[in-house]
């Protein structure tokens, strides 16, 4: 059996609430496999009550070099597109007000910055900016939602979930993450413990509210003492039969079952 310590290390995220922010342009999101992955693998396994607040970027956006080249998918154009509301039926969001559609650019993220009573922040138009603006705004949803909530899922509505996700391993008072390529930590899935949002999370964002726009997945996890390092079953899916497995380099099994899954459709 088990020892305590040990069953004390798989039941410290039980009865956690957890709130999960996608931001990002939709891309895949409204495939058949991303969506029902997403409730299988990370809502439906969650210990607890799990809410998903989603602001959704429309159209086509390809800002990184990788983007260009990879992206097979631009998402949806308008948020009255059928497979794309099909997927929001399916994770219980259709008509939601954790749900918010934008174009992405300045004018709707300065429109957002003004709802939130922010004043003082200028709009680059920087991809890193751009992308760390909109988790910040994300994040003030859940914040405004009038819930209390134990835990902050960052995502994206690209990344897909390929096994259930081991919400046992994630710690309750740090920052989890995930090792990348090229000696990065992967900027698009992490968690952080709710009582670290304002020591750890809005320093981040109050230095890429000055116009810094450094990329993220070398800048965000600076301050090891409030991190700790997991091995994370997401992957950034470009589509049915495309997503980069390559990324994951820390556990080659994981980096294998994706792999695998991906080119049988799994997406």
């Amino acid at each position: 059996p088990p020892s305590m310590a040990s069953r004390g290390g798989q039941n410290r995220t039980q009865g956690l609430t957890v709130a999960v922010c996608s931001t990002g342009h939709l891309r895949t999101f409204a495939l058949p496999g991303m969506y029902s992955s997403l409730s299988n693998n990370l809502l439906h396994t969650a210990p607890n009550t799990v809410d998903v607040f989603l602001v959704g970027h429309l159209g086509a956006y390809r800002g990184s070099d990788n983007a260009q080249l990879t992206v097979e998918m631009d998402g949806p154009t308008t948020a009255e597109d059928e497979q794309y509301k099909q997927a929001l039926g399916h994770l219980g969001l259709l008509g939601s007000d954790h749900v918010e559609h934008t174009s992405g650019d300045c004018a709707a993220l300065e429109e957002g910055w003004a709802r939130d009573g922010i004043t003082g922040r200028s709009c680059s138009g920087q991809g890193n900016f751009m992308q760390m603006m909109w988790l910040d705004h994300c994040v003030r949803k859940v914040r405004n939602s009038g819930r209390q909530y134990d835990l902050l899922v960052r995502m994206r509505p690209d990344v897909g979930i390929f096994q259930p996700f081991p919400w046992d391993t994630i710690s309750t008072d740090r920052v989890t993450y995930m090792t990348k390529d090229a000696g990065g930590r992967v900027d698009w899935f992490f968690t952080v413990p709710w009582s670290t949002i304002t020591t750890w999370w809005d320093p981040i964002a109050d230095m890429y509210a000055t116009g810094f726009d450094g990329l993220p997945d070398y800048t965000i996890f600076q301050k090891e003492q409030m991190l700790v390092e997991k091995d994370f079953p997401v992957v950034i899916v470009r589509g049915r039969r495309r997503a980069q497995c390559w990324r994951i380099v820390s556990n080659w099994d994981l980096q294998n079952d994706c792999q695998q899954k991906t080119a049988g459709g799994f997406w």
